[in-house]
């Protein structure tokens, strides 16, 4: 197996949710002054290689593939203003892989992004902290992004050529010191889930309405930094923040928790 490591550290990883044939995974660097990159990482016959490593402008701080083509992703980065936002993006094609790998590959075969579009902030002076592509395949929905800022968060749709709508509406979720996270419930295409502070909040995207939360998921005064669904069993999310724990619940009946995994003092 041929190592490379990565320019800067790395932030964010993300599987390639898009191709069915291959196991890939994205991996972008964040380094506030250093050179930042994404890299494809396939998985084939016990080896992992980088399929091809691409320059990325300015920190990467959150990653999302798109379902409909396996090249389409969306990152999130501070500019060298430390400014956050969202922007779509299309890989280059990458080497195909053989049964042999390319363990024996000394050189880092690399490429260049094809920029498509920006997800619009609500107004200029806007951050968006957090993006992601709708996790499934379902065809009514895969095109669609969710955006969430300090305080509100919005639903976008890549359009077929390659532009982004304009906000379906806009939820209120209130004044937050720190938004953690975001998902989207793949089984409830209506229901996401937004870290805010040591909370957990879960909003029906149709009606603006917060359904359900989970009231100080970690310690009050610290954060929960990232949620997660469960693609596979309904009602279940996952949140990690900073007690160094990992929690599961079921958000129907979320005043404990389901799991605990502690142990961890990275999480």
């Amino acid at each position: 197996m041929a190592t490379h490591l990565l320019s800067s550290p790395a932030r964010c990883l993300c599987a390639q949710t898009g191709n069915e044939d291959e196991h890939g995974f994205l991996v972008g660097t964040a380094s506030l002054r250093g050179k930042n990159e994404v890299r494809l990482l396939k998985y084939f016959d016990g080896d992992i290689e980088v399929a091809v490593s691409c320059p990325h402008e300015g920190e990467v701080t959150g990653l999302s593939a798109a379902t409909f083509d396996a090249a389409v992703f969306l990152t999130v980065s501070h500019n060298t203003a430390g400014r956050p936002s969202a922007r779509i993006w299309r890989l280059p094609e990458a080497p195909a892989m053989s049964a042999a790998g390319t363990s024996g590959a000394d050189s880092l075969p690399t490429g260049t992004l094809t920029a498509m579009a920006e997800v619009p902030a609500a107004a200029a002076t806007t951050r968006i902290l957090h993006a992601q592509f709708f996790p499934t395949s379902d065809s009514a929905h895969s095109h669609d992004i969710l955006a969430v800022d300090e305080t509100t968060f919005r639903v976008h749709t890549l359009r077929p050529d390659g532009s982004v709508t304009a906000a379906r509406g806009a939820v209120e979720t209130g004044d937050s010191f720190h938004i953690g996270g975001a998902a989207w419930d793949s089984l409830h295409v209506k229901e996401v889930a937004i870290a805010a502070d040591s909370n957990v909040h879960c909003w029906d995207v149709a009606s603006g309405e917060r359904i359900r939360s989970i009231v100080n998921a970690v310690p009050a005064g610290s954060c929960v930094r990232s949620v997660s669904y469960n693609a596979n069993k309904p009602y279940m999310l996952a949140t990690a923040g900073d007690d160094h724990r990992v929690k599961v619940w079921d958000v129907r009946r979320a005043s404990q928790p389901v799991k605990l995994l502690d142990g961890h003092t990275h999480w």
